[in-house]
């Protein structure tokens, strides 16, 4: 299994709206809503997002297992 990790540090003015679009991001993930970030005006970090690849090699009882 491979994940990605992205990271950013939002404007403070922007916080409640991000909040907003992350908790739309999950929705959409579970299949209740549409795609959140694909629309989001550029500006709205303060540097650009880091991404990490991952790769799994194990994991501990990840899902309760």
């Amino acid at each position: 299994m491979k994940g990605v990790i992205v990271r950013y540090k939002v404007k403070a003015d922007q916080a409640a709206e991000n909040e907003e679009l992350v908790r739309a991001v999950y929705d959409e993930l579970i299949g209740r809503t549409q795609p959140a970030f694909a629309t989001r005006p550029s500006g709205w970090t303060e540097k650009r997002p880091v991404v990490t690849r991952l790769t799994e090699i194990g994991s501990y009882r990840l899902f309760g297992e």
